[in-house]
């Protein structure tokens, strides 16, 4: 929302940019960044977030590629785009991407998000779960 960076706050903002190959840490966490294969504007990254000797990768927008492979190695979650069922969708990960390459994801749990009412009407019909809003996960 334009000029809402301006926006008075009762709490301190503080941003830190990531870029590829990079790790930053911020209030008991650290989180580290490879590339996506998504335009933008700015680099698109894969995300994987490591808070109390867990792990939780995120594949953020993106179409298959080799990072998805390093953000989920170790992961307890991988939270995963997965827009479409079958349809190729440029920069966007469906989810015949990752039941082709699940063997390649070394997570133990995967929950699928970014959802289009293609996914959405088949949610009954894959192994994987789906995300929801205001999803509250133990971890």
């Amino acid at each position: 929302m334009s000029g809402s960076a301006a926006a008075p706050r009762r709490f301190e903002v503080a941003v830190t940019e990531l870029a590829p190959g990079a790790t930053a840490r911020a209030g008991g966490a650290e989180a580290a960044a490879w590339a996506a294969e998504h335009p933008s504007g700015a680099p698109a990254l894969c995300l994987r977030l490591a808070v109390a000797g867990k792990m939780v990768g995120y594949t953020g927008d993106t179409a298959w590629c080799s990072s998805l492979v390093q953000v989920a190695a170790g992961a307890y979650l991988l939270i995963a785009e997965a827009y479409y069922q079958h349809k190729p969708v440029p920069n966007h990960l469906r989810l015949a991407d990752l039941e082709q390459h699940r063997d390649e994801l070394a997570c133990r749990r995967i929950i699928l998000t970014h959802l289009s009412a293609d996914m959405l009407s088949a949610q009954n019909q894959h192994q994987y779960e789906t995300a929801d809003d205001g999803l509250t996960l133990r971890i």
